[in-house]
């Protein structure tokens, strides 16, 4: 269960009545962090340490606050999404470990998807983590098959054996189909017109792309890659690099450009088996970065995400974005719902990534269809 922190009328009782100057005043006594403080001063979930607690619940009492601590300081916030995960048996986080080719030493983690799994396993209880390895590859241009082939393999039995294990259970796949093999295998099993690990660009078929951009490694993708997509120049020299996503009514794509180190497009898919109540999420990025912060997203307010049907309390913002029916066949036997977002977000002292604002823009679902 998610914790929701009710520091400010605390702080306000023993600060003149407002928490104006509170943040720099808190991190001055307690040494936290000041992204972290602003969040509790805020309201917004934080994952805590016992240490922290242990310092948020004394700094009021040292300054005469007369209220009942450590209650007054914060209280449960439940989430549908978060209960619909809790009744699974077991929860498992895939995420991407590199390694060179013919080098038995790895694999590594990137520092940002480990944050990111921190992100989400914060208000789970002790999820396994499954460490799905993928190649290094220094060299330009599309690798040869025999590079990443053996990696592939290993992703799909990991995923198979994951699958296997007995009772519902949710499956987290944080990262890009560049960095976590798996989230191409289970791609490729929601659009079964295509083939994981197969150049394809086509919208009709797939209706979202991640262009990377020249001058990379190309691993042959269903739906990403260093080729644009089809239609995606709009009369350009160069297209722009970014989340592409498709107008399903309009028959032209849109665009979350990527600018560096500050935003770019993300996206979170959430797929629910309709027999056995597994569920399997997938959250990335175009970067590390955005990886982290679409994770920090997710967990802040899950329910944004969820297909609406099957959570009590949809969490639908101020603004509505297109939504896009998908056809019957894609996800089938499973309720399926992408949103893809314009993520912006800045780097702490402390190379964290904080998110200043997560816009969702498009989606696709197919629960209008597999209800009926």
């Amino acid at each position: 269960m998610r914790l929701m922190f009710r520091l400010a009328p605390a702080v306000a009782s023993v600060n003149g009545g407002t928490i104006r100057g509170a943040r720099k005043l808190i991190v001055r006594e307690t040494g936290l962090a000041p992204d972290r403080v602003g969040k509790m001063l805020a309201g917004r979930y934080v994952n805590f340490s016992r240490r922290t607690l242990e310092k948020i619940c004394t700094w009021p009492e040292k300054r005469g606050y007369k209220g009942d601590l450590p209650d007054d300081l914060f209280e449960p916030c439940t989430s549908s999404a978060w209960e619909y995960v809790a009744e699974s048996r077991a929860v498992i986080l895939f995420v991407g470990g590199y390694t060179w080719p013919h080098n038995r030493v790895g694999p590594f983690i990137h520092e940002q998807d480990n944050f990111a799994a921190n992100h989400i396993g914060g208000p789970l209880n002790d999820p396994s983590i499954v460490y799905v390895p993928f190649v290094t590859m220094a060299e330009k241009g599309t690798p040869s098959k025999a590079t990443w082939t053996p990696y592939a393999k290993i992703a799909q039995e990991t995923l198979d054996s994951s699958r296997c294990c007995a009772g519902r259970k949710t499956l987290f796949f944080v990262g890009s189909q560049k960095v976590n093999y798996a989230l191409e295998l289970v791609i490729g099993e929601l659009f079964t017109s295509c083939k994981p690990f197969s150049a394809h660009r086509d919208p009709e078929t797939v209706p979202f792309y991640l262009y990377f951009g020249d001058g990379r490694c190309d691993l042959p993708s269903m739906f990403g890659g260093c080729v644009a997509p089809k239609g995606a120049a709009r009369g350009r020299r160069v297209p722009t690099v970014g989340l592409y996503h498709y107008d399903l009514d309009k028959r032209s794509w849109d665009v979350v450009e990527t600018t560096s180190g500050s935003r770019e497009g993300g996206m979170i898919v959430v797929s629910v088996d309709q027999k056995t109540g597994s569920t399997e999420i997938a959250l990335l990025g175009m970067t590390a970065n955005g990886t982290e912060a679409m994770a920090a997203a997710f967990v802040d307010d899950p329910d944004r995400f969820w297909p609406a049907h099957l959570i009590a309390n949809e969490s639908t913002g101020t603004r509505r974005p297109p939504t896009h029916q998908l056809d019957r066949g894609v996800g089938d036997g499973r309720v399926l719902q992408i949103s893809v977002c314009d993520i912006k977000y800045r780097r702490s002292d402390h190379h964290r990534v904080v998110v200043d604002g997560c816009n969702i823009v498009r989606k696709y679902v197919n629960w209008d269809k597999v209800a009926a």
